[in-house]
Formats: structure tokens, C-alpha cells, sequence
């Protein structure tokens, strides 16, 4: 359940316990928000005598400059794959050894996952980073309308690209657009056969008339999810967490589902990762960390509190095994396997464009003209 909220402890006040005690008992962790059960952290302490002091951020951005502000010595971060990249790139990563965890083992992920890191991802990114939960992008809508599921399955990218497909219905659809830059750039690149991480500035040429043609009801992030739940929007780009996120929290408040979840054929798949950064004063409480979430029972109940797809394949199959899990594996098999025979492309982390702009800035821009 990544929420984008303010910091649980500003990080002045926790540079400042650590200049005063000069303690390495603790274990910093950066993390996004409620992005893990609380009750393993309690285990954790127990168990390794020692206090968690987390720091919840908004996004794999905001991860990237509090690391690099070295004010708060993180042992453990969980960014986004790109940013992994970047970090990695940046040496801002410690190299993780992999026979010092008991619980690891190569073969312990998703297929799928472990192809899309072999792949189409840096080289030794096995070795500075452990997948934490992952998935894909897709389209969440409404189940209200009867006209919406027909058109988003037959339509893929264009439902939230093209107000058009919708044909007489075109102006009763209410759509929503990621406003993270990265993120509501990629319908357009997938619907147009672009590579997700093209720096090429004519890649993205006829992005801001298509999507200023949109006309998008919503700008959102968090927010999308709760407002197709609510039935104030109809479609939106969305990742797949964000749907479970959604479902188990309607399910738990007795409220009917009234919104699904559809993969079009060509994707971007994501992971995020627990990583050490160089912050780190205590890298042997962090690999007890890593170990500890690695272990089947732990992952299993940190995946069915955050309802993101678990990355092990131990917990897919525990998954399977629990009868309460039954009937959402067999209405949404996606959950334990998000692409399901998909063609789908994680992120790169990339720094400019092919004419020297800088990357993030250039999508930005694009972004800031379509809502203009």
C-alpha cells in the first residue's frame, strides 16, 4: 500500500539521536508508506534486540536524495528498480553477499522477475539488490458502467489515451492519468510501439496533443484508486498493487468490489528492492533485515497485509495452498503471476535525453503542457 504521506520522523531529528548516543543498535530503514506489516517489525526487534526507526517517503525520488543528503545513516532502503539503477551507477549501493543469507537462495523468485532482471536489467543487480514486491501497469476501472470493461479489453492503451473508443459514452467516461511524469508517459509509449525507455525526443512527439485531447478528469497518484472505488472516476493508469490495495480495503470495510483490473499486451513491469546503501552503520543488522524478510512465513504475512504480488515463489505457493486465498487467485490470477505471458519491459534508469535535456525535466515539461 505505497501512500504518498509526510515523514513519520523528520530526518534532522534522527541525525541528531545518532550524534548524541552515537548508537548503532538501531536499525534505519527508508521506506514507503505502509509498505510493510508493523507487527514484523515488532517481531524483528524482538528477535534481534534492537529498534527499527523507519522513514516513509512519496517516492523512489525522494529516496534518491536522502540517501545522497547522507544525514540519516539508512541501512536499509526499498526503492523503485530504476532508481536501484541509478544508485547503483552513482555508488551509493553496498555490494550484498549473498552466502551470508541464510534464506536466499537464486532460484527463490518469480520466473518471470528473474528473466526481466537478467535480461533487461543492469548487470549484478543480483548482487546489490533483493526484490522486495513487484508487478505491472495497467488500466483499474469501474465495474459500474456496463460499457467500460468491454471497451478497455478491446482497446488496451487507447481506453485512457483516446476518449474516441469510447464512442456515444466519450464524454460520460471520466479518466484519470498518473501525474508522475515516468508513469503517465508510458501509455502513450506503449500504445505507439516506443521502447519505456527511449531518450529519444521524437519518441515523444505527438504525446501532449494525444493526451491534452484527453482532456484527463483526474491528475493522481494514491488518489485514483479511491476515487474508481468510489465511482468518480471510471478508468485510470494505475499499477497492480494499487488495485489490490483497493480491494482489500474495501473487502475489509464490507463494501461491494465494483472495479477490476485489466493488463494490456505490452506492459512495463516494476519491482522494488531492499538495498544497502553506504549510509549504512550497521550492515550486519541489515542483512539479519534482509533475512528476515526473505524468510516464507514473514514474506507470506508482509504480502497478505500490503497486498502488493510477492515476488518469492515459497509464498505464491503457500498462497495457493490457503483456502482463504482461493477464490481472489481465481478471479484475479495476476496477483500471483502479473504478467501471465505478457510482453512487458522494466523501467532503466536514464539521465538525459539525445539532445542533452535532462531526462526528468524533459517529461516534466511534456506533463506541465498537457494539463496547461
Amino acid at each position: 500500500m505505497k501512500k504518498l504521506i509526510f515523514l513519520l520522523i523528520p530526518a534532522i531529528i534522527l541525525s541528531c539521536i545518532v550524534l548524541l548516543t552515537g548508537s548503532t543498535s538501531n536499525l534505519y530503514l527508508l521506506n514507503w508508506g505502509e509498505y510493510i506489516d508493523p507487527s514484523l517489525i515488532t517481531e524483528f526487534e524482538a528477535e534481534y534486540n534492537t529498534t527499527v526507526i523507519m522513514e516513509e517517503v512519496g517516492s523512489s525520488e525522494d529516496m534518491y536524495q536522502k540517501i545522497k543528503s547522507d544525514i540519516t545513516p539508512y541501512d536499509i532502503a526499498i526503492p523503485g528498480d530504476y532508481m536501484v539503477e541509478r544508485m547503483y551507477e552513482e555508488d551509493m549501493l553496498y555490494k550484498i553477499d549473498l552466502t551470508s543469507l541464510t534464506n536466499y537462495s537464486s532460484d527463490m523468485f518469480n520466473d518471470d522477475l528473474t528473466n526481466l532482471r537478467k535480461n533487461g536489467f543492469f548487470t549484478d543487480n543480483e548482487e546489490y539488490c533483493i526484490p522486495y514486491f513487484w508487478g505491472a501497469y495497467g488500466l483499474l476501472y469501474t465495474t459500474r458502467k456496463s460499457y467500460v470493461e468491454e471497451v478497455v479489453k478491446t482497446n488496451n492503451w487507447d481506453a485512457i489515451l483516446n476518449r474516441d473508443v469510447y464512442g456515444t459514452n466519450k464524454n460520460d467516461v471520466k479518466l484519470a492519468m498518473y501525474s508522475v511524469p515516468r508513469f503517465g508517459t508510458t501509455a502513450y509509449l506503449l500504445d505507439n510501439n516506443k521502447d519505456v525507455n527511449t531518450n529519444k525526443v521524437s519518441d515523444f512527439a505527438g504525446l501532449v496533443t494525444t493526451m491534452k485531447a484527453t482532456n484527463y478528469d483526474l491528475w493522481g497518484d494514491d488518489t485514483i484508486k479511491k476515487q474508481i472505488a468510489a465511482g468518480n472516476i471510471d478508468v485510470g493508469l494505475t499499477q497492480l498493487g494499487d488495485f489490490f490495495d483497493q480491494y482489500y480495503l474495501s473487502t475489509s470495510s464490507n463494501e461491494e468490489v465494483q472495479f477490476s483490473y485489466y493488463i494490456p499486451e505490452k506492459t512495463s513491469a516494476f519491482f522494488d528492492a531492499m538495498v544497502i546503501p553506504k549510509t549504512s552503520k550497521n550492515q550486519d543488522l541489515a542483512y539479519d533485515f534482509i533475512d528476515f524478510m526473505l524468510d516464507t512465513d514473514n514474506s507470506f504475512q508482509n504480502t497478505t497485509y500490503v497486498g502488493y504480488s510477492p515476488t518469492l515463489k515459497s509464498v505464491v505457493n503457500k498462497l495457493k495452498e490457503d483456502t482463504e486465498y482461493t477464490d481472489l487467485i481465481s478471479n484475479y490470477p495476476f496477483y500471483i503471476d502479473p504478467l501471465q505471458g505478457k510482453d512487458a519491459t522494466l523501467f532503466r534508469y536514464i539521465d538525459e535525453m539525445d539532445d542533452g535535456t535532462n531526462y526528468q525535466d524533459f517529461l516534466q515539461g511534456l506533463i506541465n503542457q498537457v494539463k496547461a
